[in-house]
């Protein structure tokens, strides 16, 4: 096993601490929907947040939270950075899931599809424009969203018939795992400090989520990996990431923003790489990140 640079105690903690996400407080919110159900699962179920005046319908962001696709919850404070959308004019949806062990992947990014086809069944009662949609998500919820995005009206990735979906205008990716062949390789080439040990063979990130050693099976990887789901008609993808982040390196987010751009121009994904935030951390919610998300929301709804 390649050896590694091991987060300090405090660096530790202090991650740790930007992990546990609390539960959002969302009395304030005037209008909402809470826990409307698309599915029968406990974690199929979303809350929807609605702009105070007005009757819609509004066009949506949909977000899609974090927690390594075995915790998180649609209740977390992950989706803030996104919340100021309800000041804009915009419905924010907070998407739960089925979460490892529950369900291995594809059945999480089914439980995402079968959310999008049920808001465009019943966007109308619901006062969601799902014709004008952004997809949106943290770490592993950006894995979700991009494939989510990336694989629209494919059938072998909606898990049922495609009866009603909403176009995904674009994509919000903040700090998700793309290349999951590849991620011990760009740790070691970084030489940054890392949250936990390089896996062995057969038991990686992309194994964990699909169940399946993906060492003894690499086309698997085709099946789960972002960067090789690009092609030339995705939505355009704005990617935020720390440049030290210790959970998922830098790196892969800069190979999807290099791919995107020699697959669908340099116009179609703009890449944000910080020197400040590290993994889920708490400053995606203000300034300047929020201005660079909402420009971008709005330059494609």
């Amino acid at each position: 096993m390649a050896t590694f640079k091991s987060l300090s105690d405090s660096e530790r903690e202090h991650l740790l601490s930007m992990l546990m996400a609390g539960k959002l407080d969302h009395s304030d919110i005037e209008r909402k929907f809470i826990n409307v159900a698309y599915g029968e699962a406990k974690n199929q179920r979303m809350n929807i947040y609605l702009p105070s005046e007005g009757e819609g319908p509004f066009p949506v962001i949909f977000f899609i939270h974090g927690g390594g696709w075995q915790s998180g919850s649609r209740h977390d404070t992950q989706v803030k950075p996104f919340l100021h959308g309800i000041n804009r004019g915009y419905a924010v949806i907070s998407c739960g899931y089925r979460l490892m062990p529950e369900v291995n992947y594809p059945e999480n990014l089914y439980d995402i599809k079968a959310a999008l086809r049920f808001i465009a069944e019943h966007g109308t009662e619901l006062m969601l424009d799902t014709n004008r949609l952004i997809i949106a998500g943290a770490s592993a919820g950006a894995h979700l969203a991009m494939m989510a995005a990336f694989t629209q009206g494919m059938p072998a990735f909606e898990g049922d018939i495609i009866t009603k979906a909403p176009v995904i205008r674009a994509v919000i990716d903040q700090f998700g795992p793309t290349d999951f062949a590849n991620e011990n390789t760009q740790f070691e080439e970084s030489g940054y400090a890392r949250m936990h040990p390089p896996a062995p063979a057969g038991k990686g990130t992309a194994d964990r989520l699909l169940n399946a050693d993906t060492s003894a099976n690499p086309h698997l990887l085709s099946f789960v990996s972002p960067i090789l789901n690009v092609h030339r008609s995705i939505p355009p993808v704005l990617i935020l990431h720390g440049k030290y982040d210790p959970m998922v390196p830098y790196q892969q987010s800069v190979t999807l923003y290099n791919k995107i751009c020699d697959i669908c121009g340099t116009n179609h994904a703009k890449m944000i790489i910080s020197d400040d935030c590290t993994h889920a951390d708490t400053k995606y919610e203000s300034e300047p990140y929020t201005g660079e998300i909402f420009s971008f929301i709005e330059k494609y709804i």
